[in-house]
């Protein structure tokens, strides 16, 4: 995926300099011309399947995903409608078909929680029924594998997770000695959350450019609650704070909330030499639980529910919100916004951090142990990923930078950071929903938000010890 980026990038940064507009700094213009040269060569050369055109007389490929428009947009066409993005994928689907002689069939579970019992359903049958799952990213993990229901991909001959279509990153940290349940190749769009600044408010306030803090690497939260400070206020005139006032920084106060750990350089767990331990008892996530507790005490901090009501949400169309934290995915839903805004990665903990990090937020990908033709969803697996990157990779940065995004060369800069610097976290993949593990990878939300306490001591002990049991029962379990 990265090979294409600075590709795409390039056509921004032409439509921006056609358009008469600068970057914030010199360095930008040629940090793009080097990195496309360099990527225009490496694409040249880039990994190719082991195999050659194959017919498996109309063989059925099955893909299990669930009903959620994350994959509705960017993995599922039934047929073409002239959308790029569906059609894109529609495409991929047919290039695969016609090179390997297959009919896909696209099956979707209710929930992303029923995902995991649709498979075991099938698996019990002893019917061949999936050829390739998508579960959600944190549901479910852990029992496909410790239940026997999965393949070690490692195993099926022409699925090669070495080329340069398969994320090395998240590959690496969901093995398990060795193993591979689950994978992540270019057929998979990754999912991180950003934030968005309303470029307005900046310049009425006098604030630092934000795209030039990231340039400097001084990106903080403490910049970002700073900058807020200076926005917030009563501008109702009501002499209350609620939602008709002004924020420093608003967002869905759940999810959302979780990406700050991993941007701070947090994991949830860190991998050991016999399995896993937990990652977070330490003086940095008792700071952020505490910063965050301070914000949600002022008036600067406006959160909202998953799934609540949309008018109880405030967000950056609005004008009345300096930052809001955001799906990188769904910025389209503000493109046809009159409000000026551009896109950040998250911030830094603190300046000495080295990189911008962001996780990843889609789903995995993984193969039934019930599959009677592992040449077949090898090579069709194999495929799929190869060809996203002329397909359904382009489509997703066109369709990312369109509209007003497209026409800011330093937002396409900072998308180029998130991608380049994504993060991945096994006990977020593997336990993130477990009863044992999620009050810890909820802790913001759960203990900051709901309980609106800091007492993270306490909280880390009612769940540390049944998290770690937890772990230590499955690396144990693991099949043969």
């Amino acid at each position: 995926m990265k090979k294409l980026i600075a590709t795409f990038l390039l056509i921004s940064m032409l439509a921006v300099i056609s358009c008469g507009v600068t970057g914030t700094q010199d360095e930008t213009t040629s940090d793009y011309t080097t990195a496309v040269s360099t990527t225009s060569d490496t694409t040249i050369g880039r990994d190719t399947p082991d195999f050659e055109k194959t017919d498996f007389g109309g063989a059925e490929f099955t893909i299990l995903g669930f009903e959620f428009d994350f994959y509705d947009k960017y993995f599922f066409a039934e047929e073409q409608n002239g959308e790029r993005m569906n059609d894109a994928i529609y495409e991929r689907q047919i290039k695969t078909e016609d090179y390997l002689g297959v009919k896909f069939n696209i099956a979707k579970a209710t929930a992303f929680d029923t995902v995991l019992p649709t498979l075991q359903q099938s698996i019990a049958a002893g019917d061949d029924k999936y050829q390739l799952v998508l579960p959600h990213c944190i549901s479910g993990i852990s029992s496909m594998v410790s239940d026997g229901m999965l393949y070690d991909v490692n195993n099926i001959a022409d699925i090669d997770l070495s080329k340069d279509y398969y994320n090395h990153n998240v590959n690496e940290n969901l093995s398990l000695n060795g193993r591979n349940y689950y994978f992540v190749s270019d057929y998979m769009i990754c999912n991180p959350n950003c934030v968005l600044f309303n470029k307005q408010l900046v310049s009425d306030f006098k604030l630092d450019d934000p795209y030039q803090l990231v340039y400097d690497g001084r990106w903080t939260f403490d910049k970002m609650y700073e900058m807020g400070h200076a926005v917030a206020g009563d501008i109702s005139g009501d002499g209350t704070i609620d939602i008709n006032d002004r924020f420093g920084l608003t967002g869905e106060g759940d999810w959302m909330l979780n990406s700050i750990l991993y941007a701070c350089g947090l994991k949830l767990v860190e991998k050991t030499n016999n399995g896993f331990k937990l990652g977070i008892n330490n003086e940095k996530t008792v700071h952020i639980i505490e910063q965050l507790h301070n914000e949600l005490s002022g008036n600067s901090v406006y959160l909202w529910k998953i799934n609540d009501n949309k008018e109880n949400m405030l967000q950056i169309d609005s004008g009345r919100t300096l930052f809001q934290l955001y799906p990188l995915y769904k910025i389209y839903d503000f493109r046809d916004s009159a409000v000026d805004y551009g896109v950040l990665p998250y911030p830094k903990y603190d300046e000495a951090q080295e990189k911008y990090l962001s996780n990843d937020w889609s789903s995995l990908m993984c193969i039934p142990i019930s599959i009677t033709n592992p040449e077949m969803v090898g090579k069709v697996i194999e495929y799929l990923s190869y060809i996203s990157n002329d397909t359904t990779i382009p489509a997703y940065y066109g369709i990312t930078l369109s509209g007003k995004l497209a026409r800011d060369e330093n937002s396409s800069k900072m998308m180029d950071i998130i991608f380049d610097n994504i993060v991945f976290d096994a006990g977020m993949n593997y336990w993130g929903f477990d009863s044992n593990m999620m009050g810890l990878f909820y802790v913001l939300p759960m203990l900051v938000v709901q309980n609106g306490s800091t007492d993270f001591a306490s909280w880390y002990k009612t769940y540390a010890d049944g998290a770690q049991a937890t772990m230590d029962k499955f690396v144990a379990n693991l099949p043969d």
